[in-house]
């Protein structure tokens, strides 16, 4: 090989070695600003909580993936002893019972993260809206349809699926799940006052309340943690070909092709509809959110998101007791729903709480 073949060879190799190298240092240099950003300069980075949550949004990922995350949240408000936990970079969960009313206001709201509710797959729906301004006005359209008339209107039948459910458990023999019994209830009426539709999940099953619907529904639920924290990816799936589709997650392909009493408000209360948290974003130019003497800012680069969950809220000691653990009907007696009630939030609270929640009266 002639000399100045050789040497044109030896330097590109060494500007490829080079190159490499330079990427490789970039990358490491710009990981390691990001991690001391989020630890040590970050507007949240004065609030506590674990350093992998302040690092990325795995961390939440995980534990909402492979625990009942409301458990381990709690444990960890515990652990540092404070009322605003960080648990994502830009993330802050409240125990503050006496922020709720802020965040979830009926008057000035917090507006939901696009980031969250764009899971769904239905960005203009009444709940993964993000606009306010188009919230109110659908709402508007649909608020004569959940009215305290209308729900009345509904009573016949409600009753008749109450009835039809009531004759079957008369005939019934032996032990049964109750909690698909009323699912199975739930679904018939609603199906019926929406779309018309007698799905007959009740009788679907003459010796236990099994019923498709629920498998389906059980196993398209446990894929919501990944629609929330990959969406982008998610959203490919509602538009593939049904054979593909049924190849990567036959869960989601399953599931496209598919009396006012203190009993119930104690119900509502340990069994919330949705547990979780709903994530907020911090306002700009609004009255500062304080928490725990601390000032949790709204963003500048990013927006700063914050939430309360319905299940912190009803297991709250300084609210329910020391038993708010344990199903105690008669903490309602004696007047007591009346301080009570605005803590119990098992369809939200505020202009975006729960459309239909006049159907279930002791929170209407």
């Amino acid at each position: 090989m002639a000399p100045s073949k050789l040497l044109v060879l030896q330097d590109t190799r060494w500007l490829s070695h080079n190159v490499l190298v330079g990427l490789v240092v970039l990358a490491l240099s710009t990981l390691l600003t990001i991690v001391f950003y989020r630890v040590a300069l970050h507007p949240l980075s004065a609030f506590p909580g674990p350093i992998s949550a302040a690092l990325s949004s795995k961390w939440l990922y995980r534990i909402c993936s492979t625990t009942f995350p409301e458990d381990v949240l709690k444990d960890l408000h515990k652990k540092y002893y404070t009322k605003a936990l960080r648990i994502a970079p830009n993330e802050i969960h409240i125990s503050d019972p006496s922020i709720y009313k802020i965040i979830y206001s009926q008057t000035a709201p917090y507006e939901k993260p696009d980031s969250f509710y764009q899971c769904f797959n239905n960005p203009h729906s009444l709940t993964s809206e993000t606009d306010q301004s188009l919230h109110r006005e659908r709402r508007r359209l649909l608020n004569p349809y959940f009215s305290k008339k209308a729900v009345g209107d509904l009573s016949p039948l409600v009753w008749s699926k109450i009835e039809k459910l009531e004759n079957k458990l008369r005939n019934f023999k032996g032990p049964l799940d109750a909690y698909d019994a009323v699912r199975c209830l739930t679904v018939e009426v609603i199906t019926k006052f929406c779309f018309g539709i007698d799905v007959d999940l009740i009788d679907e099953n003459q010796v236990s309340f099994e019923a498709n619907f629920l498998d389906t529904f059980d196993a398209a639920s446990h894929t919501i943690v990944d629609m929330v924290f990959a969406p982008t990816f998610n959203r490919l799936k509602f538009i593939m070909p049904m054979p593909i589709l049924t190849r990567i997650d036959k869960e989601i392909a399953n599931l496209l092709r598919l009396g006012e009493t203190s009993c119930m408000k104690e119900s509502l209360r340990i069994a919330s509809p949705v547990p979780g948290r709903l994530p907020r974003i911090v306002p700009k130019g609004k009255a500062p959110l304080i928490v725990d003497g601390k000032v949790i800012p709204s963003g500048v680069r990013q927006q700063t998101i914050v939430g309360m969950s319905a299940y912190a809220m009803h297991r709250d000691e300084n609210i329910w007791g020391q038993d708010a653990y344990e199903f105690k009907p008669e903490r309602w007696l004696d007047g007591a729903d009346k301080s009570l009630d605005q803590f119990l939030c098992p369809f939200s609270k505020g202009l975006r709480s729960c459309i239909g929640q006049k159907f279930v009266s002791p929170v209407s």
